[in-house]
Parts: structure tokens; C-alpha cells; sequence
């Protein structure tokens, strides 16, 4: 497991932070590679995104943002939506409920869920790349 890593990594890296597609390596490995969330704090993160997201970013709409974000800091682009969303309240919600709404965009756009919690504060949240993975 350890050599299957080393090689996806090296992949990544050298193919530009290119999307690897969940078909084309474990999804353990992908796993370890994006921020963990699990699926209750996805669905938690559904909830509040109808409630404070909706209305600006309709469904589907973080499919293109995470192609632009291509190779981008994972926790750049929670940042801004801590400190900028939503529109008619930035920063209105709390760590907790911007990292479930995250969970969610994570959830919506492709990435696997699993037993942990999404640590927005954690220092390899902030490391993580964004890949468009569907």
C-alpha cells in the first residue's frame, strides 16, 4: 500500500497535480491523498448549504470551481469561503458549520468520504491539493 502511494503521489507531482481518476488507483489512496469527511457531516453540511449557499451557488456549481482550483491549496479556497460566504453574512457561520458545508462541496463534487471528521485547522487540511475528480 505504502509503494501504491509513493506511486500516485510521484503521478501527481509530475503529471502537475493532473486529475487521477478513482478507477485508475485505490480509492484508500485517493483517500489519503484529499481531506477525510465523513458522510454525516456531509449530510449535516447539505442542510445548512440549501439554508445559506443555494440561492448564489446552485447545484453543480463546484464542479467548475474546483477545475479552476486545479493544483490550488484545498484550505485556500475554505478560507474564502470562511472569511467571504455566504454573500449576505461573510463569516456568519461557525468553524463547525463552514467545515460540514465544506464536507458537502467535497461530498458533491467527487471526493470519498470515510470515518473521519473534516479539520479545517488541521495543518495537512491545508496542504491537500484540490484535484476535479469526477
Amino acid at each position: 500500500m505504502l509503494i501504491a502511494r509513493l506511486i500516485v503521489v510521484l503521478l501527481v507531482f509530475f503529471c502537475g497535480f493532473q486529475q487521477v481518476a478513482a478507477e485508475d488507483v485505490d480509492v484508500g489512496v485517493v483517500s489519503s491523498m484529499t481531506p477525510a469527511f465523513s458522510k454525516a457531516q456531509a449530510k449535516a453540511g447539505k442542510k445548512l448549504y440549501k439554508q445559506t449557499c443555494l440561492s448564489c451557488h446552485p447545484k453543480g456549481y463546484f464542479d467548475q470551481v474546483f477545475r479552476a482550483w486545479q493544483g490550488e491549496p484545498v484550505g485556500e479556497l475554505f478560507s474564502i469561503m470562511r472569511t467571504d460566504m455566504p454573500q449576505n453574512d461573510p463569516g456568519g457561520l461557525s468553524v463547525k458549520e463552514y467545515a460540514q458545508v465544506f464536507a458537502y462541496i467535497l461530498d458533491e463534487t467527487g471526493y470519498p468520504s470515510g470515518p473521519d471528521v473534516l479539520l479545517p485547522d488541521d495543518v495537512t487540511f491545508r496542504q491537500w491539493r484540490i484535484q476535479a475528480l469526477q
